[in-house]
């Protein structure tokens, strides 16, 4: 039981299937096959029956319709006056021969199933007619013909070796039970037979005595080799039926219902193709089942823990689907703790960075810088004037403790001093715009995003000889009319693209990574969306080498209505 339970779920519906249909489905029509060929074959043995006994009513009834011939000699006084000798003249006899006797012998005239008909007397003053009144010296065992006719007082019929059978039956005188002459009957054996409906296509064989007759292809005649025959007889190879009116019996070939290899052939392809058929819908139906298990059971496995994600295949509401369904549950959870794990890690850097910005007295700092803007303009020096003015208002938006978010509009212009003190160190190789096409009311923004964005550009993106221009783009979102889309664009170098791939990555992954990689961006990233409603973060796309319009576009999307 334990090897069973060791193995794969499609392993075990396949050892199920032999086991539970395809080797129960397989005995049982094995055993319905049998079973149908043993009631055919029965069936065919009573067919086979009833034939024989219709073939055997029909030769009975032959036999005694040709038996009947003996009324036309019972009574007749003439024929009884020639036995007895009562006919002392040749004209006498010849006279009551074609007056009487002849009508008796011609009443077969018209049945080609009687060869002859003769009256055999022993006396030896008769007059003989050939093939009509024949005498018992041309008569072999005359004696024990009269025995056996005297036993049945219906006559009797036997086979004889000439393909004829003989009937035989006593005359007697009028009123007495004395014998005075022997009549017999000769039929062709080959014309009787010949007329019945439901002979078989198979020899067809007698049994008289110690002899075999066969009768096939319309003839009648002694059997070859009939010792073989008789063995077949008694070994049940043969189906007899007995004649009643006749000392032999009839026999027929048992043939065993022989089914041909075309009707084997048939069913066992019909069976295969059923079993195949419906196994196939078996193994569908399963796959359906046991391929979503399976393809869910390759992605837990293919799952980090720094790096769970949710399984995205369709969701049906069975069983299958509940586990799914929970998995995902649990998997978004654990993410939610971890991101926020995470936001609360960096709000505790972020308070610890503010803890330390309180311990600087910025009151002090911003006097020294206003007393060196009033001495510069004392003494003429604009360019150090303006430059300690764009500076300390910088200085005064950095240093603020207020930990919540600032309005977009305060963001734009601590950004447009950050890029006015860089433009004064780098001259004409640092150009800026500003494309402003919304409203910015009721519009609020994490501190110092742009900041991270406009240093990585002039750190990362400035090319040696060509001014970088550097342009924010602020528009109405096209699919949200509550939210803005800004844009940092660059001329710069771009970004690799392994590097560029390896960003993104980090970007849209909750998977930790080592904190020197990309720390700024993924502060600012995370904080966008702690501050979004939709929890969408930074966007960045580069092109390398970069063409004449941009190196790197940094975009991003904020919501009105959030914190002032």
């Amino acid at each position: 039981m334990k090897w069973f339970l060791d193995q794969k779920i499609s392993t075990k519906m396949l050892l199920g299937f032999i086991f539970t249909v395809l080797l129960p489905i397989g005995t049982l029509s094995l055993i319905m096959s049998r079973y149908n060929a043993y009631q055919t074959e029965k069936a065919y043995a009573g067919q086979l029956r009833q034939n024989a006994a219709a073939l055997a009513f029909q030769l009975e009834s032959s036999l005694t319709q040709i038996s009947n011939y003996r009324f036309c000699f019972d009574n007749t006084k003439s024929i009884q006056k020639y036995l007895i000798g009562e006919y002392s003249s040749t004209s006498e006899f010849l006279f009551n021969y074609y007056d009487s006797i002849e009508n008796c012998f011609s009443s077969y005239a018209n049945d080609h199933r009687v060869h002859k008909i003769e009256i055999i007397a022993d006396n030896s003053y008769r007059i003989y007619v050939p093939d009509r009144l024949i005498s018992t010296a041309g008569t072999d065992d005359y004696d024990a013909l009269c025995r056996q006719a005297a036993a049945s007082y219906s006559g009797f019929w036997e086979s004889g070796d000439d393909g004829y059978w003989n009937y035989y039956r006593l005359i007697y005188l009028s009123g007495t039970t004395s014998p005075i002459g022997l009549l017999r009957i000769q039929a062709d054996a080959a014309r009787v037979l010949e007329q019945f409906t439901g002979i078989p296509s198979e020899p067809l064989y007698l049994l008289s005595g110690d002899d075999v007759y066969c009768f096939s292809d319309g003839s009648y005649r002694l059997a070859d080799e009939p010792e073989e025959l008789r063995g077949a007889l008694l070994d049940g190879e043969f189906l007899t039926v007995p004649i009643r009116s006749a000392s032999f019996m009839l026999c027929i070939p048992m043939k065993a219902w022989n089914r041909s290899p075309e009707f084997v052939f048939f069913y066992f392809t019909a069976a295969l193709f059923s079993m195949l058929f419906f196994s196939g819908i078996y193994f569908f139906l399963n796959r359906l089942n046991i391929g979503r298990i399976i393809d869910f059971n390759r992605f837990i496995s293919a799952q980090r823990p720094d790096d769970l994600r949710e399984y995205s295949s369709n969701l049906y509401t069975d069983e299958i689907g509940g586990v799914i369904a929970a998995y995902n549950q649990l998997v978004n959870e654990v993410n939610h703790l971890v991101h926020d794990n995470l936001e609360a890690s960096l709000k505790m850097n972020e308070a610890r960075y503010y803890a330390l910005q309180a311990q600087i007295k910025p009151h002090f700092l911003y006097n020294i810088l206003e007393n060196i803007r009033a001495s510069s303009e004392i003494h003429g020096d604009h360019t150090t004037a303006g430059m300690t003015e764009i500076f300390a208002n910088y200085m005064r938006y950095a240093m603020n403790n207020d930990t919540r978010s600032a309005p977009l509009r305060n963001e734009l212009n601590a950004a447009r001093n950050f890029l006015r003190i860089n433009q004064i160190r780098l001259g004409d190789q640092l150009q800026y715009s500003f494309s402003i096409e919304t409203e910015l009311d009721n519009i609020s923004c994490p501190r110092f995003v742009f900041q991270t964005i406009i240093e990585n550009s002039i750190r990362h993106g400035k090319i040696s000889g060509i001014p970088l221009r550097i342009s924010i783009h602020i528009t109405p979102s096209l699919d949200n009319a509550e939210s803005v889309l800004i844009r940092v664009a660059d001329n710069g170098r771009g970004i690799d693209p392994a590097m560029l791939k390896f960003a993104q990555d980090i970007l849209s992954s909750r998977r930790i990574y080592p904190a020197t990689k990309h720390v700024g961006l993924r502060n600012i990233n995370d904080r966008l969306r702690s501050h979004n409603p939709d929890r969408s973060g930074l966007s960045i796309h580069s092109a390398s080498p970069p063409d004449a319009q941009h190196g790197t576009i940094v975009s991003f999307r904020l919501y009105r209505g959030g914190e002032p």
